[in-house]
């Protein structure tokens, strides 16, 4: 399995980000080579599940790939959702992405 994850730090405008995103981007990024994906702004709730995140996160993403190539297709395919990301994400963002290891 291959994961992408993205934080969002704090926007200048919460309120602009939360709704942008929940009716624009998220939309944009459906796509059948995401097996899972999964985003919240209640921060707090990832923290407690032991996940390392920074305390100025506003909100995280994730998605989940049968494999890097299928990430790497998907990427090619959706380039349009990267560049969206600049209409919402004033206060920046941390992407990473990276291969999980069977278990």
């Amino acid at each position: 399995m291959y994961k992408m994850i993205n934080v969002y730090f704090a926007p200048k405008d919460p309120e602009h980000f939360k709704k942008y995103y929940r009716e624009v981007h998220v939309p944009l990024g459906v796509h059948p080579l995401i097996k899972r994906r999964f985003h919240t702004f209640d921060v707090g709730t990832i923290k407690d599940a032991g996940a390392p995140i920074p305390s100025d996160v506003f909100c995280y993403w994730e998605a989940e790939f049968e494999s890097k190539e299928a990430f790497l297709q998907c990427c090619r395919e959706m380039q349009h959702v990267a560049d969206d990301t600049y209409n919402y994400a004033t206060g920046g963002f941390f992407l990473m992405h990276f291969e999980v290891p069977d278990r």
